[in-house]
């Protein structure tokens, strides 16, 4: 509560797009929306109990500008543009988190986003990522499952969806020729490296192995295997060898249906592609 002016007051801070919004609305409508939505934003860090005005004051004004400089024609711009405002290099990385997850919650809800103090690094950054509960091919609706199609165009599925729609940021970034191309490069060097299906498998064999004796005890507890538990979608496995068989088959096809649509570079009909 000190940290009220001069540098202490521009650091650090943790935002986040959510279901019960305790801070701020966004200036900018959220695209596709059928029922008028507001992106909203709530405070993290510092909580909502601890947040003083000018602290209130100072991180909604860097994030209104952040919005108007990537909303605004210049948004390109490397001085004045988005880039002045943002750490894009996160937002990719932040991207390629959900999109490869198929988060249907991703970019919409439990979204958080942190800004350091000036004399550390100005620029706001996506993440840190969390909430990962409806992945993985573990969602139901509004196209949650699909191997195909971008989570951050979740607005196309479920523009009326009430408990939050993606805001503009991540449309308007694929219209930012140098963050595609960048973007595509990213992803590229991650796919040889340790994003390789090769490896995720390898992670996802490591976690069934270090879960094994808490797994016999929590399906003991939680007989729930072959049933439906919202919202998983169908068919739904008989077994815990057939649930990280299906994980692993619907991770190798999102990853090749990434690998074959991703921009690599800005086009008339990317969404298309």
């Amino acid at each position: 509560k000190s940290d009220i002016d001069g540098d202490a007051l521009t650091g650090g801070y943790i935002f986040s797009l959510d279901k019960q919004p305790n801070a701020w609305y966004s200036s900018f409508p959220a695209p596709k929306s059928t029922n008028q939505s507001f992106p909203h934003f709530s405070y993290v860090y510092p909580k909502e109990t601890d947040i003083v005005e000018q602290q209130k004051t100072y991180i909604k004004k860097q994030v209104d500008d952040f919005e108007a400089a990537l909303n605004s024609s210049n948004f390109q711009d490397p001085m004045i543009g988005v880039r002045k405002y943002a750490d894009l290099n996160s937002f990719m990385d932040y991207f390629i988190v959900n999109e490869i997850s198929r988060n249907v919650d991703g970019y919409r809800l439990s979204s958080y986003f942190n800004k350091d103090r000036d004399s550390k690094n100005s620029l706001i950054k996506a993440g840190p990522v969390w909430d990962y509960d409806l992945s993985f091919r573990n969602a139901n609706y509004c196209n949650g499952s699909n191997v195909n199609g971008w989570a951050f165009q979740f607005n196309d599925v479920c523009p009326g969806d009430g408990a939050g729609l993606v805001p503009f940021w991540w449309e308007k970034l694929f219209t930012d020729s140098n963050y595609v191309k960048d973007l595509h490069k990213r992803w590229t060097q991650q796919r040889t490296s340790v994003l390789k299906t090769a490896n995720l498998n390898q992670v996802i064999d490591s976690i069934v192995q270090l879960t094994d004796e808490a797994r016999q005890r929590h399906f003991k507890r939680w007989p729930i295997l072959g049933q439906y538990i919202w919202p998983n979608p169908n068919p739904i496995p008989n077994s815990y060898t057939e649930e990280i068989s299906y994980l692993k088959v619907w991770l190798d096809q999102r990853l090749s249906w990434i690998d074959q649509n991703l921009p690599k570079q800005i086009k008339a009909n990317w969404s298309e592609s």
